[in-house]
């Protein structure tokens, strides 16, 4: 919208990915982060407050769904609390109340350096912030803010953006204080959650059972919609080196090559299953060069040829 070049700053991050995925599809964590880095660093140390806006939470998918299908900020906060561990595997949520106040936190369980928490703090305060607009209350609509200091320029170039000035978070979170008034207000206007605030039957938590194994499969697939995944691309989104990441994986019994080979049988069953695509076009989705590699591949999972599943199914 603002013409910046977005598909060269996913591709710096390794998100190139995302422009052609549905905006449910969990990504992995420190790609993400990375992405904020550098938009911190190109765009301005208050990006995080400069890219929200009244569309933000129509644009959060599942969790902006979440919020908007709710009455109150309270109501909407106590919604995203139980919902987390379905949009974020690392990401927690709390919420504490008082007569007089709420106070929503947000925290990591995986380690972030300053600069990035700073950003993503800022980021989440002015999330919360517009979730309180929508009740057409004038400000001050948040009451506390604390959250990272940028290391380098503290908060000084928050200034414009919250009527109050934030304050450094003694443990590296950050925490976010609103009057019971505003809390509890109703929104000007309420959406229609279809899911009623309920996961539909068989949808996991993100962690999954908490394996490596696990997060590689999912990270894996969506390598798999752009090129051959590898083991050094995979590391960097672990936050892990090479050696440990094989390491790790051998711990659990498993390989990169096996989970690799799990995910490619996976994707072309549900292509083949489902008549999507042309056999080039499922060769292509799973990093196949030729549509003879995906039938060998085929007959070893199945002991069949893709044209023969596809007509099963």
């Amino acid at each position: 919208m603002h013409r910046r070049p977005l598909e060269q700053r996913l591709q710096e991050a390794d998100l190139g990915y995302m422009m052609f995925i549905d905006p449910n599809q969990p990504v992995p964590l420190r790609n993400v982060a990375q992405f904020f880095t550098n938009a911190a660093r190109d765009e301005g140390p208050d990006i995080g407050c400069r890219i929200v806006s009244e569309s933000t939470l129509t644009e959060l998918a599942f969790i902006g769904r979440v919020v908007l299908g709710a009455t109150t900020p309270a109501h909407a906060l106590k919604r995203v609390v139980a919902m987390m561990s379905y949009h974020s595997s690392h990401e927690t949520v709390t919420l504490r109340q008082t007569p007089n106040s709420i106070v929503v936190g947000e925290g990591w369980t995986i380690w972030l350096d300053d600069q990035t928490l700073h950003t993503i703090h800022q980021f989440f305060a002015s999330i919360i912030r517009m979730m309180c607009s929508l009740t057409r209350t004038s400000d001050p609509l948040l009451q506390k803010i604390e959250m990272v200091p940028h290391p380098e320029l503290g908060f000084e170039h928050l200034e414009k953006w919250f009527n109050v000035p934030p304050e450094p978070s003694d443990d590296r979170s950050v925490r976010i204080t609103i009057d019971r008034t505003i809390a509890d207000r109703r929104f000007f206007r309420i959406a229609r959650d279809r899911s009623d605030g309920v996961i539909a039957p068989g949808i996991e938590p993100l962690l999954g059972d908490g394996s490596l194994s696990n997060s590689v499969k999912t990270v894996l697939a969506l390598h798999l919609s752009e090129g051959l995944p590898s083991v050094s691309r995979l590391a960097v989104s672990a936050g892990l080196s090479r050696r440990t990441l094989q390491r790790q994986l051998a711990a659990e019994g498993t390989s990169f090559s096996d989970l690799l080979e799990q995910v490619r049988r996976e994707i072309a069953l549900q292509h083949l299953e489902g008549d999507r695509g042309s056999l080039d076009d499922v060769a292509a989705k799973l990093g196949y060069a030729r549509q003879s590699t995906l039938t060998r591949a085929v007959r070893r999972w199945t002991g069949q040829t893709p044209s023969t599943v596809r007509k099963g199914a």
